[in-house]
């Protein structure tokens, strides 16, 4: 019969599968659902280019803004945080993320240049690790496409890479780009 210590396969990378798999001390595997959280995720990075004029990602009063980060079908249950992949530039611009009913429903009204690379944007600021999934907030039920808006000044820089971690509430729910 086989111990405890037997059974701990620690955090492994399945050679078969090519992905990483999360286990317990009983083997048994976790998903994002076993952690508390929604248990899709879906991603996509988000360069900034707002110069003025130019009406790309950041130019907060050009016809680029707000992007869409996902579009939404039917009910989802979801939340949001980003990783900035490189320093997010543009002086006194701000940047938030949400639905068209709700602009701010993810993620609050940030200063743009406080979200430096290698830091995650979630609900409550800024941090280089996120030490809880308490920190990613409660999950929203949406059914509107989720945006990232650039307000007061353009986003002239830097890239995020944002995480929908996300559960299909109704039978046509879905999340795509």
């Amino acid at each position: 019969m086989a111990s405890t210590n037997d059974k701990v396969m620690a955090n492994h990378f399945d050679k078969f599968c090519k992905k990483v798999v999360l286990v317990n001390r009983d083997g048994v595997a976790y998903n994002s659902s076993n952690l508390g959280l929604p248990g899709n995720v879906f991603s996509t990075t988000i360069t900034f280019d707002g110069n003025t004029g130019t009406g790309g990602v950041g130019d907060f009063d050009g016809s680029g803004n707000p992007v869409t980060l996902a579009n939404v079908t039917g009910v989802i249950g979801a939340q949001v945080f980003g990783l900035a992949i490189g320093t997010v530039t543009g002086t006194a611009a701000g940047l938030k993320v949400g639905v068209d009913s709700s602009d701010a429903t993810f993620l609050a009204l940030a200063t743009a240049t406080d979200i430096d690379s290698g830091e995650f944007w979630y609900t409550g600021g800024q941090a280089s690790v996120l030490g809880s999934t308490a920190l990613l907030g409660a999950i929203k039920l949406v059914s509107e496409d989720i945006k990232l808006e650039a307000t007061s000044a353009n986003v002239s820089g830097g890239s995020i890479k944002f995480f929908i971690l996300w559960e299909p509430l109704s039978s046509d729910a879905n999340v795509s780009r």
